[in-house]
């Protein structure tokens, strides 16, 4: 029996640092049927309208929150991109799964 394929953004940092965890949960998205789309090609749109667009045609957000700069002891900012993707499918309405990223 073939599963239900879903399309679902996916939130993530393009940082070559950042290269290894993506495509690891980019793996489980696609094992799991989960058709990860996002901004990483070039549109006639911005990257923030073309977001917002994907974003709204997508069953769920997939953010991968990876470290940036360090707020306090043990505390992080993740990349102000996907910070602002989930605010978007926040503000629509849209389903969020998150995966914060404790260790390198």
């Amino acid at each position: 029996m073939e599963s239900i394929k879903i399309k679902g953004y996916f939130s993530c940092s393009f940082k070559k640092a950042d290269k290894d965890v993506v495509k690891y949960f980019h793996s489980v998205c696609k094992g799991l049927d989960i058709e990860g789309i996002n901004v990483d090609r070039g549109y006639s749109e911005t990257p923030a309208e073309k977001a917002r667009e994907l974003i709204s045609e997508s069953r769920a957000l997939i953010a991968i929150a990876t470290k940036r700069t360090e707020t306090t002891k043990g505390k992080f900012n993740m990349p102000d991109a996907v910070n602002n993707e989930i605010a978007m499918a926040f503000g629509l309405k849209n389903i969020i799964l998150p995966k914060n990223q404790t260790s390198v």
